[in-house]
């Protein structure tokens, strides 16, 4: 079976600043799928990555694979720092646009949970979702999530190990080439966010679990 009947396999795009619930959002859809709904992403893709490539370790290679680069703080206090992508670090993240597409031609139905905020990086994955698409393999939805600065602090620093790059990302534009649907987390609960990505992938023909008659997703 595939969540949509015109694809054998989807792929559910979900970027945004760091904290701004992509993870969250991610693991409810996949626990509502009624076919397997695999998660691969930056944060995953990192744990494959050898630590001295990877910023915030000892003895990292700096500038050829990622670094936290610091740009101070707004005018609230709010500390603005960046997570930024050297030569090495740029075709890492290539690579792992390779196993998105693999996967997806394998007919797996695929969530990405978040990119990085480097153009070469998303305008590739664009390209071959969109060629993908063109091919009859598989449907790409692109969801973009928000939320305001405070908010993003706030919930960064729950994290257990907090990374502080939220609150700069958001400044930045859009990464996406095109986005399906825009939501800000700012004042919406986890649940009230997945309600509405499950409305709107319904609306697109995915249909993540088979429901009884009489039963409403609230919006």
């Amino acid at each position: 079976m595939s969540l949509s009947e015109k694809f054998p396999s989807v792929c559910i795009i979900v970027n945004g600043p760091s904290a701004v619930g992509k993870s969250t959002l991610t693991s409810g859809l996949q626990q509502l799928s009624h076919e397997p709904l695999l998660r691969f992403g930056v944060d995953e893709f990192y744990k494959t990555i050898p630590a001295k490539w990877l910023a915030g370790t000892p003895n990292n290679l700096g500038k050829r694979g990622f670094q936290y680069v610091e740009h101070g703080e707004t005018a609230s206090g709010i500390r603005l720092r960046n997570l930024e992508s050297g030569v090495e670090a740029i075709q890492m993240l290539l690579v792992m646009n390779v196993a998105i597409e693999a996967m997806l031609r394998a007919g797996a139905s695929l969530i990405v949970d978040g990119q990085t905020f480097d153009q070469p990086v998303t305008t590739d994955l664009w390209r071959r979702l969109k060629m993908l698409e063109k091919e009859g393999v598989s449907m790409p939805l692109f969801i973009e999530l928000s939320a305001d600065p405070r908010t993003i602090d706030k919930r960064n620093s729950r994290h257990a190990h907090p990374s502080y790059i939220g609150v700069y990302q958001s400044t930045l534009a859009s990464q996406n080439h095109e986005v399906d649907l825009q939501l800000d987390t700012s004042a919406l609960s986890a649940p009230q966010v997945l309600q509405r990505v499950v409305l709107y992938l319904e609306s697109r023909g995915v249909v993540l679990r088979a429901r009884a008659h009489g039963d409403h997703v609230e919006g």
